[in-house]
């Protein structure tokens, strides 16, 4: 929430305020403005017409912003790109952002959210092992969410996909063998 408050972009989503609701569990909602036309999963399977590019541009400029002023969101996915009435594209949902003058190399003073939070399909691989969120690892993520954009999909994987990341998260077990068709550069 501090990270968020202090943001002013217009392709990120500002912070209006936060509520706290006691019962039944404590929970913290953070809020921010109504964006009409959903996110941008949503936006793109009612518009399919709509300027693709154009949204692409503002989610980078967005990113760039944030990245400029030492942010990482960390769970960047179409689903966290909200649409205004406008049809501009605003990053939102900074429940696992930090800021990188904040984070350290050592990951035991973060809570889990921030280790495990945010869906795999969207994280670099090196996310799996325990390492920190970066801007590269957020770079890795903006490239999945144009591949979204550009192919108009916007699947979620088997569970077993999930199951995997769990097992090399635990076991930290590489493949025996690289397939043929991989060449190191």
């Amino acid at each position: 929430m501090k990270v968020w408050k202090r943001l002013r972009h217009p392709n990120v989503m500002p912070f209006i305020g936060s509520i706290v609701f006691e019962s039944p569990m404590r929970a913290l909602f953070l809020i921010s403005p109504w964006m009409e036309n959903g996110d941008l999963g949503t936006y793109i399977k009612a518009n399919p017409k709509a300027d693709r590019l154009r949204l692409l541009t503002q989610i980078a400029t967005g990113l760039e912003y944030l990245h400029t002023s030492d942010v990482v969101h960390g769970d960047l996915k179409a689903a966290n790109v909200f649409i205004s009435g406008t049809g501009d594209a605003r990053i939102g949902d900074f429940g696992l952002s930090e800021v990188v003058s904040e984070m350290t190399g050592d990951t035991q003073g973060y809570s889990s959210a921030w280790k495990y939070g945010g869906n795999p399909r969207w994280q670099a691989p090196e996310l799996w092992s325990d390492y920190k969120r970066t801007k590269p690892s957020d770079m890795f993520a903006f490239g999945r969410v144009i591949y979204e954009v550009c192919a108009a999909v916007f699947r979620r994987f088997h569970p077993l996909y999930f199951y995997a990341i769990g097992l090399h998260r635990r076991l930290s077990i590489r493949p025996s063998k690289q397939s043929p068709d991989l060449q190191h550069s």
